[in-house]
Formats: structure tokens, C-alpha cells, sequence
């Protein structure tokens, strides 16, 4: 996803100003990430992996689902194909999912047992999904139909991990993105891993500064 230079100045000067639009504070390690795709490290055999997901927070008057979703062409999308639940809506903190990927016959397929898998890829964005008002909101920003951002990531190189975030409300909500957060280990951004930093030298160094992704295309 194409970010224009400007986009990243502008919300360096609100966060400065003290705007609500900050996205919570990072865990240590942690660095916002902009891609909208990823893919699971942990493939021990070459055809086999999964990823360890745990629903960690949720602050949020409304419940949502979370699980991940593929697109027909992560190059250029224009639909979701499928998608795969991880965490149910009635899913409280400290739940954990393991969910497995295995490609056999040519294609990938995942599974939360082990038994019954369903066809997928290797390749997937997060979703999640608001039961109160049936809204989903993907990490891919052009299938939100307010066509706000909903879900931002941070990612750990180190950890090869990352932590999923939401703002669950129509219309771009309260732009705090802490109405749920998911952790899960195992995954690398596609492509490669770009770090969203605030520009100018005044915003450099100010307490209480916040970096924000900001969706903005071309």
C-alpha cells in the first residue's frame, strides 16, 4: 500500500497537537508496520507451519470476531475469496488459537485442529468482525466500506511477531484503535517490513509523541 510522504508530516503535526487520532503506545520492540498482507515464518518442513494468535485486549462496548482473509490477487486486490475465524466475538482476553497451514495437492490449506481444514493460502490479511453492528473491517483498507482505517499493525522484526489492533466504529470511529488487540507470532509482513516514522525535526524527540500509519494512495 503506497504512502504519500505528506500523509505521514500531516499526522506527525496532530499528534503533536495532542489529537485523539493516536494509535496507542507500542510494546517494546514493536514498530507500526503499513503492510497490508502476511505470511506465516514457521514453515518447519517447507509445506507446513502455523502461527500462535492470543486475543490480549479488549475495550470495546461492542464484541468482534478476529480471523484472517484472502484476497484474489495480493498484487493488485479487488476481492476477499475467503476467510478463516480465529477468535470468536464471545472470546475473552488471554484466549489462545493455534492455526496451522499445510500445502498439499498444490494448494494450502488451515486448520485450527488439525482435522478439519478448509482451502486458503499462505498469503493472508486480518480481518475482524463487529457482531453488534455487522460491520468487518480488513487490514486492506480498500474492502472497508467507509473506506477508513480500521485495523493497524505493529511488528517486531525480532520477536517475528505482531500485534493487531481495531477501531471499531463506523465512519473512522475515535481513531484510538484500542477497542481489541491480537498478538501472533510466526508472521512477516509482504513486502518487506516498512516503518511508518514521523517526519520534520521539530516532531523528533517530543514526549508524547505517537506514530500513526496512515492510509494514502497514489
Amino acid at each position: 500500500m503506497k504512502k504519500v510522504l505528506a500523509s505521514a508530516i500531516a499526522f506527525g503535526m496532530l499528534a503533536w497537537a495532542g489529537s485523539a487520532m493516536a494509535l496507542p503506545a507500542l510494546d517494546p520492540g514493536f514498530a507500526w508496520n503499513d503492510s497490508d498482507y502476511w505470511t506465516i515464518t514457521d514453515l518447519t518442513t517447507g509445506v507446513e507451519g502455523n502461527s500462535l494468535f492470543m486475543l490480549t485486549m479488549e475495550n470495546a462496548s461492542y464484541e468482534s470476531s478476529f480471523g484472517l482473509y484472502t484476497v484474489d490477487s495480493v498484487a493488485s486486490p479487488t476481492a476477499v475469496t475467503s476467510s478463516f475465524q480465529v477468535f470468536a466475538a464471545g472470546d475473552e482476553p488471554t484466549t489462545l488459537a493455534a492455526v496451522y497451514f499445510q500445502e498439499g495437492c498444490g494448494s494450502w490449506q488451515v486448520s485450527l485442529d488439525q482435522t478439519s481444514w478448509q482451502a486458503f493460502d499462505d498469503t493472508f490479511g486480518f480481518y475482524f468482525g463487529v457482531a453488534n453492528t455487522g460491520d468487518t473491517w480488513y487490514s486492506d483498507i480498500a474492502f472497508n466500506a467507509d473506506g477508513e482505517e480500521h485495523v493497524a499493525i505493529a511488528y517486531s522484526t525480532g520477536l517475528t511477531a505482531a500485534n493487531i489492533y481495531l477501531d471499531d466504529q463506523y465512519g473512522g470511529g475515535d481513531r484510538d484503535f484500542n477497542d481489541m488487540k491480537v498478538f501472533g507470532d510466526d508472521l512477516a509482513p509482504v513486502p518487506e517490513p516498512a516503518t511508518m516514522l514521523l517526519f520534520g525535526s521539530g516532531l523528533v524527540g517530543l514526549a508524547g509523541v505517537r506514530r500513526r500509519k496512515k492510509a494514502a494512495k497514489e
